[in-house]
């Protein structure tokens, strides 16, 4: 099984990242569907204090809805609908 590790630096640097940080966890924990990244793990920290990364392990996709939207293949209108369904 091939996993994504998003490594998020300086997470609490700013608290508004913060929030946002801990909202992408608390909403990939919850969602169970195939359109959607399942989360794996989040790994603890050694130390309760003085760390300031955090790891999110996911599934691997083999691409990205940006890289999609960017790319310059034309996008049949079915696509689009199903992108602005999401």
């Amino acid at each position: 099984m091939k996993v994504a590790i998003k490594k998020v630096p300086n997470a609490f640097e700013d608290l508004i990242d913060a929030k946002r940080i801990l909202r992408e966890i608390k909403l990939l924990k919850y969602f169970d569907h195939e359109n959607i990244i399942s989360l794996l793990d989040v790994p603890k920290p050694e130390a309760k204090t003085g760390y300031n990364d955090i790891y999110i392990v996911t599934d691997l996709m083999e691409t990205d809805l940006q890289r999609v939207i960017y790319s310059k293949q034309v996008i049949k209108n079915f696509f689009l609908i199903l992108f602005i369904l999401m």
